[in-house]
């Protein structure tokens, strides 16, 4: 197996990020979501909440145990300094969590499409396209019948759900060192953006902001051009959701062939 590629995607809040890591997931590739990752972590059992309340306060958690979103919006997010407090505990265990999914993401499809080596072309399709059948049946997806397709097909396809992974992570830029103490380092980082009054608009639209509540979040993050400073690629979510997916498609691809 080729050593495994690893890229970040990265954008402010509303610039379209989350619509990038869908189609790329829509296409077959791994995707590893932070804010999945950090809700996760904010259920009740989760040990990172032993050290928000210690730090907090028992006000923080929930009655169900969880972590208490509307105390946290009321009393921390609002504020630069407990917000750090709160990120120096969620980020590092975020990252941690990360790389334990991408562990097992890359064993588990090692684990499905490691079997002998055979000997004649047509078996090896044979095994190759059972692979890709047996990850849509872990999936729960319904039985498709397979198209019989060339084994340099075959071969490519299982190649590049192999070899690369995608990160979608908020604050990458400014979580850069938490996630290289983890071993997380990025052949490439994406970047998503949009000017800011398509991003209010479409939060005030998705998430019912108003104004000055979308304002307030795009203040309290980096600005668009230190996210560009260190990506390796800028992609413009006003341009037509096709041309979009267009782009993306095309980098990767050129990518997966270097």
């Amino acid at each position: 197996m080729n050593t495994m590629m690893r890229v970040g995607i990265t954008g402010g809040i509303a610039a379209g990020k989350s619509t990038l890591s869908r189609h790329l997931r829509e296409q077959g590739f791994t995707v590893i979501d932070y804010d999945e990752l950090a809700h996760s972590l904010s259920q009740p059992g989760s040990p990172v909440l032993d050290q928000v309340r210690t730090v907090f306060g028992d006000n923080s958690i929930a009655a169900d145990g969880s972590l208490s979103r509307l105390w946290m919006a009321q009393n921390v997010f609002t504020d630069a300094h407990k917000r750090e407090q709160l990120n120096a505990i969620m980020h590092p265990a975020v990252y941690a969590l990360a790389a334990q999914r991408e562990n097992r993401e890359q064993s588990e499809w090692t684990a499905q499409c490691e079997t002998r080596e055979p000997n004649e072309q047509g078996e090896q399709s044979k095994v190759l396209v059972q692979c890709e059948q047996n990850k849509r049946d872990k999936q729960g997806e319904k039985h498709e019948k397979h198209e019989q397709v060339s084994l340099q097909n075959n071969l490519k396809k299982l190649n590049n759900k192999l070899s690369i992974i995608f990160h979608d992570i908020p604050l990458l830029v400014e979580t850069r060192e938490i996630a290289s103490s983890q071993g997380l380092t990025w052949d490439y980082i994406i970047t998503v953006e949009a000017a800011d009054d398509v991003r209010i608009a479409r939060m005030m639209n998705t998430r019912h902001m108003t104004a000055e509540q979308a304002r307030a979040r795009i203040a309290s993050q980096l600005e668009r051009q230190e996210r560009e400073a260190v990506a390796d690629v800028v992609i413009d979510s006003e341009q037509p959701l096709e041309d979009m997916y267009a782009q993306i498609d095309g980098i990767v691809s050129a990518w997966l062939s270097s």
